[in-house]
């Protein structure tokens, strides 16, 4: 009874093996049905594979350079800190919307919309104390009336705590892409703050504001020693004290800053 039980498990097993083995002589009968006629060929028998993909180059941060002294140059991060749509006297003044749109640098834009009399937006950016070049381009609808944000960079000095200005850029001139307008400024610096400091925009017309790359670029000790001589390209941007309402706002945005990193906080 045994022998036989034995006998019967090694027919079972040589019949699986030269049925696999018949299988695989050509493709299942499914198979072998299938209609390849909406296959596109050529007369010497090869697949039409669709037009040809090529590798192109595209550079993450579009023209700006990426030595950049902003810390989130894209708008990616509006979180009171990197971005901040706030004013401490005031509370939420803005909405601060990131948007992609034709832009000057192929960069995203952030739309501003004030919400009450002003909107405000501060900034964060790590300076140096040599001449640095700091710039934005600042959008506005096109059927709108030709306004100018109030930009300054906030921060301590080799004098102390101070602010610079921004100006329209003479030699760089407007860009029309779409139904905005864009325009940039920057200011040129013979010695930028020391360490942290604040990008602050003030925009008070009803339109929206819409801005684009904001940049902070060290031009390296020489242009520093060619500031002091008077031999920059641009006239060095002053650098005046501040009003007691960006004092405070400076004070309340690192205390909140410090507040949330501790001790790597600027």
């Amino acid at each position: 009874m045994h022998k036989q039980a034995s006998t019967i498990r090694a027919l079972g097993l040589v019949s699986i093996i030269l049925g696999l083995a018949t299988g695989c002589k050509g493709p299942p009968g499914a198979l072998m049905g299938v209609d390849a006629s909406g296959i596109d060929a050529s007369a010497d028998g090869s697949v039409d594979a669709g037009p040809i993909r090529r590798l192109t180059t595209r550079r993450f941060f579009g023209t700006m350079p990426v030595e950049n002294g902003v810390v989130d140059p894209t708008f990616s991060t509006i979180d009171h800190s990197s971005w901040s749509p706030y004013s401490y006297s005031t509370g939420m003044n803005a909405f601060a919307t990131p948007m992609h749109l034709p832009t000057p640098t192929g960069l995203p834009a952030l739309r501003l919309i004030r919400s009450g009399s002003q909107a405000s937006l501060t900034g964060l950016v790590r300076s140096a104390g040599e001449a640095v070049e700091i710039s934005l381009w600042c959008g506005r609808p096109a059927s709108s009336d030709p306004t100018s944000p109030r930009l300054s960079l906030i921060g301590l000095y080799p004098a102390g705590q101070g602010a610079a200005d921004f100006e329209a850029d003479p030699e760089t001139p407007e860009v029309t892409l779409g139904e905005i307008v864009w325009t940039r400024y920057l200011a040129e610096l013979a010695a930028g703050p020391i360490g942290w400091a604040t990008l602050r925009i003030i925009h008070q017309a009803e339109t929206p504001l819409y801005l684009n790359a904001p940049a902070l670029l060290s031009l390296g000790p020489s242009a520093g020693k060619a500031a002091k001589a008077g031999g920059m390209a641009r006239r060095p941007a002053s650098v005046r004290p501040l009003t007691a309402e960006e004092r405070e706002e400076w004070a309340h945005y690192f205390g909140r800053f410090k507040d949330r990193f501790g001790r790597d906080a600027p």
